[in-house]
């Protein structure tokens, strides 16, 4: 039996990234005490959104291994997808990468938001869609580098992540600004930073399902 398309994986990473970026355009209230009450929690909701996007990509890209490994299944282009050698079972995919690298399958370790990380895993795990895996997630690096050091600037505030935090703010021509700032920023063309990484993520997606 088929089991889901791979496209029904990235349909349901699609909708649930654009949910966030319509969440993170949300107006305030207009009454000025409600506005008092509601920009600072305005602000801390879009800082999580873009912790967020990182979790929902690398929980994309693990999937995608997961799903491709597993077999059984049709790529976007209609290519069937067999299952990887020696792979019957979820849990015979650690088995079978713990050969290749120290750093775990799945919980603390594990960087499925590193379209390497992910593309490795697929390489260790003979995957037959390996071609379009690597071609899609790899084609996200720049600007995956840039939600990646504003994600860990907020989440993990100190020297090292703020220096990286500035780098980024000056080489995309807005220092000084604090994270929620930045990922509010247009770019040419009226696009904000936040809707540009979510656009290119999910190209990224689309062709890695292919």
């Amino acid at each position: 039996m088929r089991k889901k398309p791979l496209s029904s994986l990235y349909d349901s990473y699609s909708k649930r990234s654009r949910a966030i970026l319509s969440r993170s355009v949300a107006n305030l209230p207009i009454d000025p005490a409600e506005i008092a009450v509601c920009a600072p929690v305005h602000q801390d909701g879009l800082a999580f959104l873009v912790v967020r996007i990182q979790a929902l990509w690398a929980e994309f890209c693990r999937e995608l291994i997961v799903r491709s490994a597993i077999g059984n299944c049709q790529s976007r282009t209609g290519l069937i997808v067999a299952p990887a050698p020696g792979v019957k079972h979820v849990r015979d995919l650690s088995v079978i990468t713990r050969q290749f690298t120290k750093q775990p399958f799945s919980g603390p370790g594990s960087q499925w938001e590193d379209p390497v990380f992910a593309i490795r895993q697929a390489r260790f795990l003979k995957v037959s869609n390996l071609n379009q895996i690597s071609v899609g997630l790899g084609s996200v690096t720049t600007n995956l580098g840039y939600l990646k050091r504003v994600r860990n600037f907020i989440v993990h505030p100190n020297h090292d992540t703020k220096t990286k935090y500035v780098q980024t703010t000056r080489t995309l021509g807005f220092l000084g600004t604090v994270p929620t700032q930045l990922v509010s920023q247009n770019l040419p063309g009226g696009v904000t930073i936040l809707a540009t990484w979510v656009s290119d993520l999910e190209t990224a997606a689309w062709n890695a399902v292919s």
